[in-house]
């Protein structure tokens, strides 16, 4: 893998060296060499009033942080390829009453 631009990890988000709007380019890495997924966002900056406001690689990364399925591409993809297969017989019966939340699983497994 290349480096193309510093590298951080889920588990120390928020990151300040994100800046708080910006357009951009990001690939997700699993153990420093497994491409998980590819994303961009920004698109459109130009025209957006963000004076005050995060907007683009900031929100997109905290939204993929949030582990939260609902609306991220990335969590569920996640959720899909990394946490449900691993879950036990226990924790999926725990999963369908409701006492073992999702999201919450896949927000840990991304930190």
């Amino acid at each position: 893998m290349s480096d193309f631009s510093a590298q951080f990890g889920f588990r120390d988000w928020p990151n300040a060296s994100i800046p708080d709007v910006a357009a951009g380019v990001y690939a997700v890495w699993r153990d420093a060499g497994e491409l998980v997924y590819v994303g961009m966002s920004g698109r459109g900056m130009e025209t957006r009033v963000t004076t005050g406001k995060r907007f683009g690689l900031w929100t997109r990364i905290a939204s993929h942080a949030s582990g939260r399925l609902s609306g991220d591409q990335f969590c569920v993809y996640v959720a899909n390829r990394y946490v449900v297969p691993k879950l036990t017989p226990i924790e999926l019966s725990q999963f369908a009453s409701g006492e073992l939340n999702l999201d919450a699983l896949t927000k840990r497994y991304i930190a």
